[in-house]
């Protein structure tokens, strides 16, 4: 550093009287449009509340085909949404035919009284199935507004999965 605090030395070059660093210890962030697109993946969820799940996993697989070889952060964005989005909607399946199992068979064991065993259990699987879809959507919501701030969302389990496999 000069008499004036600016940085001066190797690996530095010359703006006027200031000495800017020829490199930036940073990463530099995703460029607008990768943001915007990486936030759409991850957005595309809230389109599954009509679609019936369909076409938020649909978008983001979309958004990754186009981007796969054009960018990284964009494909890697839109990878994990769609893996992600495809396990919320397999895991609701699920729960939705357990689900229409256990109410007949409580409902008819509940004149036997043994129903009322099965009822606390058939309950939670229904408050289960319910909070799953609301509280994926407000995660992958979390997910858009991370990705269109530039800054890498990995959704648990899946984030590391995407990302130790290289796949994106």
């Amino acid at each position: 550093m000069n008499e004036q605090n600016y940085p001066t030395g190797a690996g530095t070059r010359p703006l006027g009287e200031l000495q800017i660093p020829a490199t930036v210890p940073y990463p530099a962030l995703p460029v607008r449009d990768e943001r915007r697109m990486a936030a759409l993946a991850h957005g595309s969820a809230l389109l599954s509340i009509p679609t019936a799940g369909l076409a938020g996993p649909l978008v983001a697989m979309v958004i990754w085909l186009m981007y796969r070889h054009k960018s990284t952060y964009v494909a890697n964005q839109a990878l994990q949404s769609l893996i992600f989005q495809v396990l919320v909607l397999i895991t609701v399946g699920i729960l939705g035919v357990m689900l229409a199992i256990a109410w007949p068979i409580t409902i008819g064991l509940l004149i036997l009284v043994i129903g009322l065993v099965l009822l606390p259990f058939t309950l939670i699987l229904t408050i289960l199935a319910l909070a799953l879809p609301v509280a994926g959507l407000l995660y992958t919501v979390y997910a858009a507004l991370q990705a269109y701030q530039g800054r890498p969302f990995h959704y648990w389990l899946v984030g590391n999965l995407v990302s130790e496999q290289g796949w994106h």
